[in-house]
């Protein structure tokens, strides 16, 4: 049977939802004070500020900073925006499952729990681009599973393309998930719907290489760092080094032997020959040289392959929010870059926030990561026990929401894993998927089980 969608919407209603969840995911942000900030917040006021390109990230979320905080007018709007962004897609879904009272009750309390217990509000008030991962996937399951005019289409599709050019990771996390949505087409939509589903996999698929245009210029300036960052942490150049320095008289070999094993430390510190031979401009051609040998030839590529898989399961448990939250004092470049481009309130303001003043970060987040942690657990737990113990075949909604949930969630600590880092962020911006799922399957179980026995 077909779903019936309401005619007419109750706009004021919606509008108050709306405010409501918005004001639940910007809990830790009215907490703190101020929106939280990263080690990597103010190379994004920069980069927008001064409309440059960073060697390291691309320009796209400075940008948006710059235009959503009115020109640096304050950066609150910044992160009010994307709490509703967030609000909206998830009520959206929500939307496609309930109807009526039960839409309104059930976004509420759905929007409440993920806010007080994962790491859904931290990311949301965060003031870097991981929110647009969590963005994104909202952006393709609203495409996929909910009924949707022209406009909302475009502007989904509108948003799924700034999503992609806010971090390089994306483009290859998108890529993979409409590979995966195309491979299961039959499984995953009804006969009459495949048609549809393939026009819009190919609709993101040209959006994702449109993006990659957007994205070359911190690519060609930045990726060669990044990768040899990765060797180096997962033991496969000093391999390597020790194999061909002997008879290739690289640069990099006088530090072969006194390297430490970790990509800040090879990226960031004055100390690591990245930062001794001239970092991004000056290393360029020789570790492209050095990546390109290892991605080519045995037996460094099988290995990079086979330290992949544990790699990524240490990001499958790493999602610990607080990563990159320290305190910055009136001498860090995010205190710096809010007194010259942000106001002189706000510049107080963020100095005074609960995260520059107390432990924080430190000490008040243990007990809401054992929470996280709890949660998830107990999420992906009741995922297996709703399967196991159901007797009802899965909708084909449900489907395409669990695929693109767990795809996501695997190619995004895979990727970043792989090709980056483990960073417990970088599992903060999926992780808090598992209990939406969870709680979307158990509520619209009860609720064919109450339909049946109503009938």
């Amino acid at each position: 049977m077909k779903r019936q969608y309401p005619k007419r919407n109750n706009v004021i209603g919606n509008l108050l939802l709306l405010v409501c969840c918005s004001s639940f995911l910007l809990i830790p942000a009215l907490i703190n004070g101020y929106p939280i900030v990263n080690s990597d917040t103010g190379t994004y006021l920069f980069s927008g500020f001064l409309c440059e390109t960073p060697a390291d990230r691309p320009i796209t979320y400075g940008l948006l900073i710059r235009a959503l905080s009115g020109n640096g007018a304050t950066l609150w709007t910044v992160v009010i925006v994307q709490a509703c962004v967030v609000a909206a897609l998830i009520t959206m879904i929500i939307r496609h499952y309930f109807v009526g009272r039960q839409y309104y009750i059930i976004s509420l309390l759905m929007v409440l729990l993920l806010a007080t217990t994962t790491s859904l509000s931290w990311i949301v008030c965060e003031l870097i681009a991981d929110v647009y991962t969590t963005i994104g996937f909202l952006a393709t399951i609203c495409l996929f599973i909910c009924k949707t005019n022209k406009i909302q289409k475009i502007l989904l599709y509108a948003l799924l393309f700034v999503t992609i050019c806010t971090h390089m990771s994306h483009a290859a996390i998108f890529i993979v998930l409409i590979i995966a949505l195309f491979i299961f087409r039959k499984q995953l939509f009804r006969q009459e719907n495949i048609k549809e589903a393939i026009q819009k996999v190919s609709i993101i698929a040209g959006i994702c290489i449109l993006s990659l245009v957007a994205l070359s210029p911190t690519a060609a300036k930045s990726k060669h760092d990044f990768l040899m960052a990765s060797f180096l942490q997962k033991g496969i150049l000093k391999k390597y080094l020790d194999d061909k320095c002997p008879t290739i008289p690289y640069k990099i070999c006088k530090y072969r032997n006194t390297m430490e094993d970790d990509p800040n430390w090879f990226l960031w510190s004055s100390e690591s020959p990245f930062q001794k031979e001239g970092c991004w401009d000056g290393t360029r051609k020789e570790y492209t040289a050095i990546n390109n040998d290892i991605l080519m030839h045995m037996p460094y590529n099988t290995l990079f392959i086979e330290q992949s898989i544990p790699y990524t399961l240490q990001q499958l448990v790493s999602f610990k929010i607080g990563d990159g939250n320290t305190v910055f004092d009136c001498n860090s470049n995010i205190a710096f870059a809010i007194g010259r481009y942000v106001s002189n309130s706000e510049y107080e303001q963020f100095l005074a926030s609960m995260q520059n003043t107390q432990s924080y970060i430190t000490g008040k987040l243990n007990l809401f990561n054992t929470i996280i942690m709890g949660i998830v657990i107990i999420s992906i737990m009741g995922i297996m026990l709703l399967f196991i113990l159901s007797n009802c075949t899965p909708t084909y909604s449900m489907k395409q929401l669990l695929l693109i949930c767990f795809t996501g969630i695997i190619v995004n600590c895979w990727d970043c894993a792989t090709f980056a880092q483990v960073n417990g962020r970088y599992g903060c911006r999926v992780m808090w998927l598992l209990p939406f799922c969870f709680i979307v399957m158990l509520l619209s179980k009860k609720k064919i089980n109450s339909e049946h026995c109503h009938h």
